[in-house]
């Protein structure tokens, strides 16, 4: 049958007491990372940065929007900063046990909604011209989840909130046993930790959204990855569609049947998005830099019912967009 792819003297504390305490670290953890994690971005403040010419900056902040060659980054300070990207640009993240270690990363996982650090030089039109960039895995995951509409982020927020609520509710006993500077530092660090995550759901707000200028799709045999020889023709077609619009980005999404094992199908249909990447860029010589984060979606989100073969077969498929920024004057 066909698949997708196959000390003495010395009083002890109480119980609740060393629950406390533990409570506070482990509070502190977390609003500590999502401090590290979430940059601060005052919505008031819309003014843009200008680079001079040559001259080292380095930033952090999280992108909002691409066009072309081009991203818009809101950062620490709330400014608005132009970070444009070349062939010479590097990216990773941290990796390793320590992160202390680092791993390559493709220009397509710049997402908007992806928090990065970026280090580069002054352009000729007041823009940052990025030599490295980095971001962290975790990032990496939610803007990936948010760009492909998977997560519903501030029910998301909205959870974490009530989960921290809940917690300080079950244990309140044994939180008010904690006296003096112990009670002061847990009540500023669950203020801290709900303050952040609101943030998240702040940060996303001014994600400027794209129009799709031109689409296609096409299909797969039954566990393959292999485009065909139609299947590049109309990859030819699209790829000569988006050189004409101005700041192009081609998103490429995959998929597969329902037929086979879950990991496989999302191993699958990762191999799809890659192999109509690899096309556009090999042959039809479309920088990588324009293709925004292909990604495999497994049997999700099917065009056809899975209980007859043609069905199936509509849904053995990668979807490909033709994406230009759309412009919002603020």
């Amino acid at each position: 049958m066909w698949t997708e792819e196959k000390q003495d003297g010395l009083r002890k504390p109480s119980l609740a007491l060393v629950a406390a305490t533990l409570l506070v670290l482990v509070l502190a953890a977390f609003a500590t990372r999502l401090s590290a994690q979430t940059p601060v971005l005052p919505a008031s403040k819309v003014t843009a940065t200008y680079f001079p010419t040559g001259q080292s900056a380095k930033i952090k902040g999280l992108i909002i929007s691409r066009n072309g060659d081009d991203m818009l980054i809101r950062d620490d300070a709330g400014a608005t900063d132009v970070v444009t990207l070349t062939a010479d640009t590097r990216i990773s993240s941290p990796s390793g046990l320590f992160k202390m270690e680092k791993k390559a990363r493709d220009v397509s996982h710049l997402l908007p909604g992806l928090i990065v650090e970026i280090k580069g030089s002054g352009g000729d039109r007041g823009n940052l011209i990025a030599d490295k960039i980095s971001f962290h895995s975790s990032a990496l995951r939610v803007a990936e989840q948010v760009a492909a509409g998977t997560v519903g982020l501030s029910m998301r927020v909205d959870a974490n909130t009530d989960s921290i609520n809940a917690l300080k509710g079950r244990t309140m006993d044994s939180l008010n046993a904690i006296k003096g500077r112990a009670a002061d530092s847990l009540s500023e660090i669950t203020a801290r930790a709900r303050d952040s995550l609101a943030k998240i759901n702040v940060r996303f707000d001014d994600i400027d959204k794209y129009d799709v200028r031109d689409s296609a799709t096409v299909t797969f045999s039954t566990g393959s990855a292999v485009l065909t020889k139609d299947d590049k023709a109309a990859l030819d077609a699209i790829a000569a569609s988006a050189v004409n619009q101005v700041g192009y980005l081609v998103e490429v999404t995959g998929y597969t049947d329902a037929t086979g094992g879950e990991a496989m199908n999302l191993h699958l249909s990762d191999r799809r998005a890659a192999a109509v990447v690899d096309y556009f860029v090999r042959e039809k010589n479309l920088p990588i830099r324009r293709m925004l984060n292909p990604t495999g979606f497994g049997p999700a989100d099917p065009v056809a019912g899975n209980d007859t073969a043609a069905g199936r077969a509509m849904n053995r498929r990668a979807l490909v967009k033709v994406l230009v920024n759309r412009a919002e004057k603020k």
